[in-house]
C-alpha cells in the first residue's frame, strides 16, 4: 500500500526532518541576544545514507533520522553568542520551501490516491 511504501516514508520523514529544523532556527534566531548561546543546526548525512541503502534493497529501514549538532567552534558577538541572523533566516526561508514542496508532493499523491477511489465508484 502507498502508507507503507518507501516513497511515503521518505517523504513523511522528510517533513518531520525540516520542521525539526524550523524548530532549530527559530530557536537560535530567538537566543540571538542570549549571551554565550550556540547555535545548533541540524544534520542530513545520515538521512541521506539511510535512504539510499533502503532503496538499493540492502536495508529494509523506514525510520528516518536528522541531528542537532550544537556549533561551539565559532564566536561572531563579544558576548560568545554565535548566532548568524542573516545566515538563519536565509536557512529558515530555504527551509519553508523545501517543507512546502515536500507537503506539495503529499498532497498530489494524496489527490491521486483520491482520483482512483473516487473512478471506482
Amino acid at each position: 500500500m502507498f502508507f507503507d511504501s518507501l516513497h511515503f516514508k521518505a517523504i513523511e520523514s522528510g517533513i518531520q526532518a525540516l520542521s525539526i529544523k524550523q524548530q532549530i532556527i527559530t530557536q537560535n534566531l530567538a537566543n540571538m541576544e542570549t549571551p554565550n548561546y550556540k547555535q545548533q543546526h541540524v544534520e542530513f548525512r545520515n538521512v541521506l545514507e539511510d535512504a539510499s541503502a533502503a532503496a538499493d534493497g540492502k536495508n529494509k529501514r523506514y525510520d528516518f533520522q536528522a541531528s542537532v549538532i550544537t556549533d561551539r567552534t565559532t564566536n561572531i558577538n563579544v558576548d560568545g553568542n554565535n548566532v548568524d541572523t542573516d545566515q538563519q533566516s536565509l536557512e529558515l526561508y530555504s527551509t519553508y520551501l523545501q517543507h512546502s514542496a515536500l507537503v506539495e508532493k503529499m498532497n498530489s499523491h494524496f489527490s491521486k490516491l483520491r482520483t482512483v477511489l473516487n473512478s471506482g465508484l
